[in-house]
């Protein structure tokens, strides 16, 4: 026996960005198996716009702060200088280059934990207004009704399709389905055999029901096999170690600038480095009770070798090498490359981001190389 589960949008209006305490442990459980979660494509669409309208929201306060900051300097006769203060400067970060990181982040989210997005219904253009017209739920008598009718069609089809579970809910707190019980009318449009939904107005309650026992039993089993999860300092370091042991012989060809050398530097790799040290670990992000996003910083000691044609290298070989601290080798023959050798103390800087349950990285992408 298992559980399913679909989420109506008004579930999760407090928690657009699905990082929070009670919809953290619905994730972690679709993330083990222990339910199937569902989210319509309406749902998803809905909390992309209501997230939309609270990120325009703050960019707008954010771009009215140096306007503020600069009315209040003027009220108090003082320039920025004078008063010994810099007026806040805005990111340049346009509310559509926002919105794709939502995006991106929801996706991320919902592939990860195992969560179905489901399609839009296949239902035809005439069926649909004659619901509307007929004032069939989920559609009202305003001709209100048209996402929960997309919705509940959702419903039917994965009912009609058979989700090999005796236990199906709605979560949404939309009195349209019927409040207490999914009303009569709903009811008739469910096939005869099959699981019936079941509807709680919110996530705290489907956690709540005796059906859910199971899987929260059975989470909170696998979260007792973790007595002494290694700290995300711990868990971020072995992932950064193990990543910046990948770098060795990568071809940094095409980006010889990120280690303070000309592009024309060819098939530059690394051919020796020392032991890591000096790591620190700075946290910027907690949530849903299971990930910390953070910044971690490594030292590292680097041997680089790459070729560089004569043309690049100038007149005076010894002047190029001072000036860019590498060693040359001279051309093995009349027209040849350069070798080009180089010893950096460098310090990578990653995106980390780790998963504290179990103490393991689910993410280590290095942001930027920093030369000494």
């Amino acid at each position: 026996m298992g559980v399913s589960v679909v989420v109506d949008s008004n579930a999760l209006w407090g928690d657009t960005a699905l990082r929070g305490a009670e919809v953290g442990r619905l994730l972690a459980m679709s993330r083990r198996g222990l339910i199937s979660l569902y989210l319509p494509q309406v749902v998803v669409d809905e909390l992309r716009r209501h997230r939309r309208d609270v990120v325009d929201q703050q960019v707008s306060i954010l771009a009215a702060m140096p306007r503020k900051a600069a009315a209040a300097l003027r009220q108090l006769g003082l320039s920025a200088e004078q008063a010994g203060v810099t007026p806040p400067i805005v990111p340049p970060m346009a509310l559509e280059d926002l919105m794709a990181l939502y995006d991106a982040e929801i996706v991320r989210v919902l592939e990860w934990n195992g969560a179905k997005v489901l399609d839009l219904p296949d239902v035809a253009l005439d069926e649909v207004y004659r619901r509307d017209i007929g004032t069939r739920r989920p559609f009202e008598a305003s001709g209100k009704g048209l996402r929960d009718t997309l919705i509940w069609l959702n419903v039917v089809d994965l009912c009609a399709a058979g989700t090999g579970t005796d236990d199906f809910y709605l979560v949404t707190d939309d009195d349209i389905f019927g409040g207490a019980g999914l009303h009569p009318d709903l009811e008739q449009e469910l096939p005869a055999r099959g699981a019936h939904p079941r509807l709680v107005r919110d996530v705290a309650a489907l956690l709540a029901e005796p059906t859910m026992s199971e899987p929260r039993l059975a989470l909170q089993r696998e979260l007792d096999a973790f007595p002494s999860p290694p700290s995300s300092s711990e868990a971020a370091e072995r992932g950064v170690r193990s990543a910046v042991a990948d770098l060795f012989d990568e071809d940094w060809d095409g980006a010889a600038d990120r280690w303070g050398l000309p592009l024309e530097v060819r098939g530059l790799r690394i051919v020796d480095m020392s032991d890591p040290r000096d790591f620190t670990w700075d946290v910027y992000d907690e949530f849903d009770g299971t990930t910390v996003l953070g910044q971690a910083a490594i030292t590292v000691d680097i041997l680089l070798e790459g070729a560089l044609a004569p043309a690049h290298v100038g007149t005076d070989p010894a002047l190029f090498a001072r000036e860019h601290v590498v060693d040359l080798d001279p051309p093995a023959r009349q027209g040849g490359d350069f070798r080009v050798g180089v010893e950096r103390e460098v310090v990578f800087y990653f995106d980390v981001r780790v998963e504290t349950i179990a103490g393991t990285t689910e993410t280590v992408d290095l942001e930027q190389i920093e030369t000494r």
